[in-house]
């Protein structure tokens, strides 16, 4: 899960760029995330 502002939150939502911001929110929580399971700080 990554947090977002309502501005970023409506632009992931409706915007016309939602499909890139999507894939890099995904790209982002993949990698917390295997930071996480490794025992790592992330970003």
């Amino acid at each position: 899960m990554v947090a977002l502002c309502p501005d970023c939150h409506a632009v992931k939502t409706r915007g016309s760029t939602r499909g890139t911001l999507r894939t890099t929110l995904l790209e982002v929580a993949l990698k917390r995330r295997l930071a996480s399971l490794n025992g790592m700080e992330g970003p």
